[in-house]
């Protein structure tokens, strides 16, 4: 845990491993420059920050990624479409961690679009 303002530790969680644990991995959006939505002026909007995972190696990973290639407006990423390393799955797989909401700018595009 650190510090909100000064990133000093303040504490540190030992886990004792067992296969099956479940584990609260932090998960980062990569590749927004390859979404069509997010280049099109929407927004990448990350429902979860943690992600409850189960580990059945003694390897936890630092992050999970979550890549938004090909994405979409209003399209939606969910933790089974994830590629997790070897080992780790998701707890919950139907469960909404990313979407693309559309901009004003998108919306503007698509009005015009539609006239």
């Amino acid at each position: 845990l650190f510090h909100p303002t000064t990133a000093q530790v303040l504490s540190i969680n030992m886990l004792k491993y067992r296969p099956g644990i479940r584990v609260k991995v932090p998960m980062k959006l990569i590749n927004h420059d390859l979404s069509p939505g997010v280049r099109g002026g929407s927004t990448a909007v990350q429902m979860f920050f943690l992600l409850e995972c189960r580990t059945f190696t003694e390897h936890i990973p630092e992050f999970v990624y979550a890549d938004l290639t090909g994405m979409r407006d209003k399209g939606k990423l969910y933790a089974r479409s994830i590629e997790f390393p070897p080992g780790i799955e998701p707890v919950f797989p139907e469960r909404l961690v990313a979407t693309i909401k559309p901009g004003r700018q998108s919306r503007v595009l698509a009005a015009q679009q539609s006239v």
